[in-house]
């Protein structure tokens, strides 16, 4: 993450996801993912915090679970979660950069416009 830092500012941070799997691991033995982050060391959570995964921020990292035992493919366990993640990350950018629309970001303000060529 520091080298994306380096190169692109600390606002990639806002626009960063963290993503733990083995979440079904976690849940079967009844933790969450709260819990097994106030146990993490200092570093983690100070990167957490940067990308806005700090406590009391409702916006827990993303858990997946890479090893579902439904059957399911790992891509369709994992694919849910972290769509809705990215959705919410998309909501809360467009919300502090003041794009309103109803339930969705227009497209057209977060496209890098390119110059038409003749």
């Amino acid at each position: 993450m520091e080298r994306l830092v380096a190169r692109l500012g600390e606002g990639v941070m806002a626009h960063s996801l963290a993503v733990f799997t083995r979440g079904g691991d976690l849940t079967r033995e009844g933790g969450s993912i709260e819990e097994l982050l106030e146990s993490a060391p200092a570093s983690l959570k100070q990167l957490l915090a940067r990308m806005g995964h700090g406590e009391g921020t409702g916006n827990p990292p993303v858990l997946i679970e890479n090893f579902p035992s439904d059957g399911s493919s790992r891509s369709e366990a994992a694919a849910a979660p972290l769509l809705a993640a990215v959705r919410a990350l998309v909501a809360r950018r467009a919300a502090a950069m003041g794009v309103v629309g109803p339930g969705r970001v227009p497209l057209d303000s977060l496209r890098h416009r390119v110059p038409a060529t003749a």
